[in-house]
Order: C-alpha cells, then structure tokens, then sequence
C-alpha cells in the first residue's frame, strides 16, 4: 500500500483523503518508509541471483 501512496494518483488520493480527515496525515509517512525500504529491495534481490 505505501508503494501505491507514493506514485502519482496515490498522493492525489492520500491528498484528498488527508484534506477530508486531517488525522490521517500520518499516511504521508508511509512514502518515507518506501524510499527507505528501497535499497534493502535491491540488495535482497541482487543477492538472490
């Protein structure tokens, strides 16, 4: 799910969401969790072959 918050119709959707109910901002924070969990990605699968 955070991947898809982090493309472009994601933060249009995780903008409205966030306009109509302003506590789940924290969903912003996903985006970080996906640019962070990026290279561990890479690596795991640049070590299975």
């Amino acid at each position: 799910m955070p991947a898809g918050l982090a493309t472009g119709p994601g933060l249009h959707v995780l903008t409205a969401v966030v306009d109509a109910v302003p506590g789940l901002g924290v969903l912003r924070d996903g985006q970080k969790w996906v640019a962070l969990a990026v290279p561990g990605y890479t690596v795991c699968g640049a070590g299975r072959w």
